[in-house]
């Protein structure tokens, strides 16, 4: 009797554990082209406050979460602060800059 009531509180704990594991949470899909159009709309945001960034001159991609950054840039330094600042918005997972050129 004793084994029997062992058994059946051990496949409750079992039952319960699967059904907590099937429990859906509402997560955002890191390739949902809400949040690339949202990221995209933010990069151009952050690039338009930021004096040393000269937008107009960057095309701005963003493909799954991935910031890709091309065109033309006046210096090193304004490369690698189109970066930083692509960077720091949410959701960005990596920004690919390699495309920036730079002409003095």
């Amino acid at each position: 009797m004793r084994s029997m009531r062992m058994i059946q509180g051990l496949l409750v704990m079992v039952f319960a554990t699967f059904l907590a594991a099937c429990v859906v949470h509402p997560v955002d899909d890191p390739y949902d082209d809400d949040i690339d159009h949202r990221i995209l709309e933010e990069v151009h945001q952050a690039f338009e406050i930021h004096d040393a960034i000269h937008e107009e001159s960057i095309e701005i991609r963003v493909d799954d979460r991935v910031v890709y950054l091309s065109g033309v840039v006046g210096s090193h330094e304004e490369a690698a602060l189109a970066d930083d600042v692509a960077s720091d918005v949410d959701g960005v997972i990596e920004v690919r800059s390699s495309d920036l050129r730079v002409v003095d």
